[in-house]
């Protein structure tokens, strides 16, 4: 028994040599399941924009005189995988659900600025954002990325918010 356990440890220290335990911790959230348990499950997949993979895709559009837009436009996965890249959910501009017939759909991530139209849950004490303690005119002078604000998709009329206290996407009920 000591020999497995031995060779067990040897692969767990030449893993951790190699960085591949330090690319995608545990605690990260690369992916989620939406509506765990019902006939709507949904597995949730975040991509990011990468600048020159955007530009491959319009320089095969252009080439092919619309032809790639095509296929691309009835294939919306195979455009999220070409243009953009895997990143953790909390970063994603785009993200990739598969239901439980395996049809793969997307939807853009938006980003809600809390004083634009999610008020009322602040006097209903529902906490979407942790918001830090800014006056108006604070709050002015931020861009939108550092201005209190949630994000959420729309899938089948139902928005899904991103908690980040769960770190994870929440549907809206």
């Amino acid at each position: 028994m000591s020999l497995l356990s031995d060779k067990k440890n040897d692969q767990e220290e030449e893993g951790s040599r190699n960085g591949y335990q330090q690319l995608r911790p545990p605690e990260q959230n690369f992916s989620q399941i939406l509506n765990k348990g019902t006939d709507d499950q949904l597995v949730c997949y975040g991509y990011k924009k990468t600048v020159w993979r955007s530009l491959l895709y319009y320089v095969l559009c252009v080439v092919t005189l619309g032809g790639f837009w095509l296929v691309l436009y009835w294939r919306p996965d195979w455009k999220i995988k070409l243009t953009k890249t895997p990143c953790l959910l909390a970063y994603a501009d785009e993200v990739l659900l598969k239901d439980h017939f395996n049809q793969q759909l997307t939807a853009e991530v938006q980003i809600l600025l809390l004083e634009e139209g999610l008020g009322d849950f602040r006097d209903r004490s529902i906490s979407l954002v942790k918001s830090e303690n800014l006056s108006d005119e604070d709050t002015k002078i931020l861009t939108p990325k550092q201005r209190p604000h949630t994000r959420f998709f729309v899938h089948q009329y139902l928005r899904y918010f991103w908690s980040h206290e769960e770190r994870a996407f929440k549907l809206l009920v």
